[in-house]
């Protein structure tokens, strides 16, 4: 919301925060794109600037991302299925799931 206030006079700052926003949680994506696109339609002119820093920071992170974790998108079904496997009383997965649950 700060971003779309500040998009119209601040195009870099929006792009930054909008970036920002989708380190924090990737499907804000969505919203950083309907940005641009709102930008696009009330200027008729394609946000250059808000698309490029917004890009910017956006490949910032998925390359940060990429050379700590080794892939871009994070992999949380892997990660519940190893904890399945490493402690399967604590973790139960597919149908012991549930067997674990209706109990409680």
């Amino acid at each position: 919301m700060v971003a779309a206030h500040a998009a119209p006079k601040r195009p870099v700052v929006a792009g930054l925060l909008s970036a920002i926003a989708v380190w924090l949680r990737p499907d804000t994506v969505l919203g950083l794109m309907a940005l641009g696109l709102l930008l696009w339609s009330q200027k008729r002119r394609f946000p250059l600037r808000f698309s490029l820093s917004a890009a910017l920071v956006v490949l910032i992170g998925l390359a940060s991302v990429w050379s700590y974790f080794g892939h871009p998108l994070p992999s949380t079904l892997a990660a519940k299925q190893a904890m399945a496997q490493w402690q399967p009383r604590t973790w139960p997965s597919g149908a012991d799931f549930w067997k674990a649950l209706l109990p409680r």
